[in-house]
């Protein structure tokens, strides 16, 4: 796999030793780096972020591409490999979640439409929660993002638009403007989900349900419950 690769029988099985041949391929064939420079510098990294020699060189794969589609003026052989690979991943995903939005905006008219049909129907509030429909397209993609769930598909505003179930935030009264739990609910009060973030609910998922029910029974006349 590295006969066409410059470098002593010594180099090339420590770098079979250190990599597979995917990452052998794309550091050595395609970008043609120098074996010992590589090498002991996967090495040093694997040691400095206490990896795998082979996950330490995947990542440094990873780098380089990610380098390559921000079209950067990439450093070779970074001095925390690890942190520049999560620097990279944050430009990426910063720029997935702008055009998310961008392509969400374009829905917005539509949502804001429904929104003051269903608002009335929808919002609740006591002491400590408030909950309410999403505003706009926007708030629904960025609900996502910043509770990285998947709500911020489109799919979802689509069933807003069809009146086949509806996004509800649910928020701390103490923080109005803050993601707190994502609620998808039907025109009938049927609680489809509810999610914390990154789908984690903990104890508070307790006070949460008793203030879903409240809401749900209070809206149905006590015809239904939720929790």
């Amino acid at each position: 796999a590295l006969s066409g690769v410059h470098g002593t029988i010594e180099e090339k099985e420590q770098a079979i030793l250190v990599t597979g041949s995917r990452q052998r391929e794309a550091l050595f064939l395609k970008r043609g780096l120098k074996l010992r420079k590589t090498v002991d510098y996967i090495c040093e990294q694997a040691r400095y972020s206490d990896l795998t020699e082979p996950t330490a060189a995947q990542q440094y794969v990873d780098y380089l591409n990610m380098s390559d589609r921000l079209q950067l003026d990439t450093i070779l052989y970074p001095d925390n490999l690890e942190n520049a690979h999560d620097q990279l991943v944050e430009l990426i995903n910063d720029q997935k979640n702008k055009k998310q939005l961008a392509e969400a905006s374009k829905k917005d008219r539509a949502i804001e439409k429904i929104y003051e049909k269903i608002a009335k129907k929808f919002s609740f509030a006591d002491e400590k929660y408030i909950l309410r429909p999403a505003k706009s397209n926007v708030e629904i993609v960025r609900e996502g993002q910043i509770q990285h769930i998947c709500v911020g598909a489109g799919n979802y505003t689509e069933k807003m638009l069809r009146g086949k179930s509806y996004i509800l935030f649910l928020r701390q009264q103490s923080a109005p403007d803050k993601p707190y739990y994502t609620v998808e609910i039907t025109p009938e009060y049927e609680i489809i989900q509810r999610h914390g973030k990154y789908n984690k609910e903990h104890e508070e998922r307790i006070e949460v349900d008793a203030f879903l029910n409240q809401f749900v029974e209070e809206k149905t006349h006590g015809k239904k419950h939720y929790a």
